[in-house]
């Protein structure tokens, strides 16, 4: 499933997406701009695709007039160009859910840029309950990254917490063999809630069938 249709899949079941949208062409581009507040992050949607960002497909903080050049770069890598609002820094999560022999597990962690480098993350069977996620959260680093470090101010743990339950809800009515991969979900200010910046599933092709 392409991002921009799983965000909308998402966002029915009530979880924080960024606002956002595909773009039609050069024109529509600096429309979904203008739409998302003036500067937004541009992606490459491509079929197989699923780190982007190494592949050069992910273009931040992009004006109304610089959009139609991006527009052609991406469109150019043989999909579709998704237009999203900038969201501010915040604490990076990796939300995700796999099938294992002992029933279906809920993976929740550093995520963003550090996941491959810290690999901090805690696992639990589903179904889960907020006290399962608070304790996920205090079995690693996030713990002290949501209490706010090196003179920031403490992020939106609530929310984060809100996100990964709903996640939980979701991932109980995919199909057996469902892979499901948050990463990153940005926790911002307390108070200010959570985005989920990029999100892939992959469903087996029997289970798609």
């Amino acid at each position: 499933m392409g991002e921009d249709a799983l965000k909308q899949a998402l966002a029915r079941h009530g979880l924080p997406v960024p606002v956002g949208r595909i773009a039609l062409d050069r024109a529509d581009a600096v429309a979904a701009v203008e739409e998302a507040g003036g500067l937004a992050v541009l992606k490459a949607v491509v079929p197989g695709l699923l780190h982007k960002s190494d592949a050069g497909g992910v273009v931040l903080a992009v004006t109304a007039e610089a959009a139609p050049d991006v527009f052609d770069r991406l469109a150019a890598m043989g999909g579709s160009v998704l237009v999203e609002e900038m969201v501010p820094g915040g604490v990076e999560a990796l939300v995700g859910t796999t099938d294992s022999p002992l029933g279906r597990v809920l993976t929740v962690g550093v995520g963003g840029i550090l996941t491959e480098l810290v690999a901090d993350v805690a696992l639990r069977l589903l179904p889960v309950d907020r006290q399962d996620v608070e304790e996920m959260l205090d079995e690693t680093r996030l713990a002290r990254l949501l209490d706010g470090v090196r003179g920031q101010g403490p992020a939106d743990r609530a929310a984060l917490v809100d996100t990964v339950l709903a996640v939980a809800d979701v991932a109980a009515a995919l199909p057996p063999g469902a892979e499901l991969d948050l990463n990153p979900v940005t926790v911002l200010a307390q108070g200010r809630g959570a985005r989920i910046l990029d999100a892939a599933l992959a469903i087996p092709q029997e289970a798609g069938d």
